[in-house]
């Protein structure tokens, strides 16, 4: 019975692996969260607020990036899990 419930159990979890596994579209979104979290904390780094020039360079700058990252960004999906890879100029990334 002890067998049984373990089985149950491990295969509870991989059916719960399985169904939240993100879709590539989700890691692209993912990415881009992460990279406007990296920019926010650089421009407070630095003591830049979003006035009209640096809301400007922001959006200008988040625009350029969604694209980067749309065209570069490439997951492989293995069932149980996913990766996120970044290719960019002959070089890819593993992303975390």
């Amino acid at each position: 019975m002890k067998k049984i419930i373990i089985l149950i159990f491990i295969l509870t979890i991989f059916v719960i692996a399985i169904l939240t596994n993100p879709n590539e579209k989700q890691h692209k979104e993912l990415s881009q969260q992460k990279l406007e979290e990296i920019v926010n904390v650089e421009m407070s780094k630095y003591g830049l607020r979003k006035d009209m020039i640096t809301c400007l360079a922001y959006e200008t700058g988040q625009i350029f990036g969604k694209e980067i990252l749309n065209q570069n960004i490439d997951s492989n999906n293995y069932i149980l899990f996913s990766t996120t890879n970044l290719k960019w100029e002959n070089i890819a990334v593993h992303l975390k």
